[in-house]
């Protein structure tokens, strides 16, 4: 072999060794995921370098890549290296939206199936993933995700999450805030979130917390950006209007008509964020002098999870079934139907207070039914019942074995411990099913309820079988 080819050949040797000394100390790693961990920002045949924010030395540092690598891993990459469009030689890419950390951690699964997944790094990894498609490192940091946000930094988390259109980890997220609300809106970082998140907390139905304590913390958010808008402004003697900074949405997604008079009268009316107008308004309706919220204040339930008390063991269908008795079989008719204008009634009561938000009916496949509900109190001479009436459509698909449908009850009707409540409905329509095997005394999410058993309506239903499969309830906060 000629001696200038062996002389050429040492010394591009001694090039590479006197590279690799000046970049790490090199001794080649005996498996190619060592060789490429070795390669992770280096800029030994780097011919991309990425410009991001460092947040340790809060400075734009370069970060080393190489095209190959990048390429075979993200077809994002594969089309801006080597596409119809793709520019020759080194390139320098910024990217502001990045931090140094996670860039590297990005990398590293690029090059050796390696990244560490904590909660500083975790959204922009989620974020990296889904912007240069690569499914595998998006899925892992999905279910390192599920289990990094707690009660503790779902408010961190969540406003990003929703940015990043993550549908499952935003139902994580919500699940996490209305399990345990109170601990979570009293996190630092709640104050922190836009107005956006914050009226989207406001319209969620299963908060777990009594509006009074929401709407203080409601209070404390508005006065911690009014600070903020104060400090930015060029005119520091002016204040910020609470109310402009809460804005209008926020305000009526408010749940006042919920809370007690005692607690409107004694943070609301006095926090300055309603109109006097708007306070008077409200005060008539704790008085009674009102039978309907104000008009533009939120109608809708009390917060916290509804609940279902399922009264029956077994449901029967409304079929002819035959069956053997002694020895000539005869055809029974199974059903339960309201040709006579009858009502079906069951009477109960309850040992501590609840608020009944529905009634589910049995209805049949396919089938409507004209209804009308009433709930009230036997004993009581001042209350009004609860009455509301319609024509309600069975749902499409059985439900826990057969067909029925809910029947909202709005306003939700509270019931105190210890008084007889009745729920009585007539209705109009074809056979339904019926539950059988009703328990006179049964436990559903720590409330018990006592159905008496000597109260038979005059369409036969008792505490033990006929119409009312559930009755839907939440507790009171």
């Amino acid at each position: 072999m000629p001696k200038t080819f062996l002389r050429k050949e040492a010394t591009m040797a001694n090039n590479f060794d006197n590279a690799c000394k000046t970049e790490k100390t090199y001794i080649a790693p005996a498996s190619i995921k060592e060789r490429n961990r070795f390669m992770v920002n280096n800029s030994l045949l780097s011919d991309v370098t990425f410009l991001v924010h460092d947040s340790r030395s809060n400075k734009e540092i370069e970060v080393y890549a190489h095209k190959y690598v990048l390429s075979i891993a993200s077809p994002v990459f594969q089309a801006m290296f080597y596409g119809a469009l793709a520019s020759e030689g080194a390139q320098r890419i910024p990217l502001p939206d990045c931090d140094a950390e996670s860039l590297k951690e990005f990398l590293s699964y690029i090059y050796c199936d390696e990244a560490r997944i904590s909660e500083d790094t975790s959204i922009q990894l989620l974020y990296l993933a889904k912007k240069y498609m690569v499914p595998s490192l998006l899925q892992k940091t999905r279910r390192e995700l599920f289990d990094i946000i707690n009660v503790a930094n779902v408010f961190e988390i969540l406003p990003l999450i929703l940015q990043l259109d993550e549908e499952g980890l935003v139902r994580r997220c919500w699940e996490i805030i209305e399990f345990d609300t109170e601990h979570a809106i009293n996190s630092e970082s709640f104050c922190d979130i836009d107005r956006d998140v914050l009226e989207q907390v406001l319209e969620r139905d299963e908060l777990t917390i009594r509006e009074v304590d929401l709407f203080r913390r409601v209070l404390d958010w508005a006065k911690t950006r009014a600070r903020e808008i104060e400090q930015e402004s060029k005119d520091r003697s002016r204040e910020s209007n609470i109310r402009d900074v809460l804005g209008e949405k926020a305000i009526h997604l408010v749940r006042f008509p919920t809370m007690s008079y005692i607690e409107f009268n004694g943070l609301v009316s006095t926090s300055g964020l309603l109109s006097e107008n708007e306070v008077n308004t409200l005060t008539h309706f704790y008085h009674g002098f009102r039978q309907e919220p104000p008009r533009g204040f939120s109608e809708r339930f009390p917060r916290g999870k509804m609940f279902r008390c399922n009264r029956f063991s077994w449901v029967s269908s409304p079929e002819v079934l035959p069956i053997v008795k002694r020895k000539s079989p005869r055809a029974v008719n199974r059903k339960w139907n309201y040709e006579t204008g009858c009502v079906d009634s069951v009477t109960f009561f309850v040992q501590v207070p609840v608020i009944i938000c529905g009634i589910r009916l049995f209805g049949n496949k396919d089938a409507s039914h004209y209804v009308k509900l009433s709930i009230f109190e036997e004993s009581s001479s001042t209350n009004a019942p609860f009455t509301t009436e319609g024509i309600f459509q069975s749902e499409e698909d059985m439900t826990d074995g057969y067909y029925g449908f809910d029947v909202p009850v709005y306003p939700p009707v509270y019931v105190t411990n210890n008084s007889n409540v009745v729920v009585q409905v007539a209705m109009q329509g074809p056979d339904s099913f019926y539950g059988e095997g009703g328990r006179l005394s049964l436990d559903c999410e720590g409330v018990r309820f006592h159905f008496l058993p000597d109260k038979r309506s005059p369409n036969g239903t008792t505490a033990t079988n006929g119409q009312f499969a559930e009755i839907l309830f939440k507790t009171d906060l």
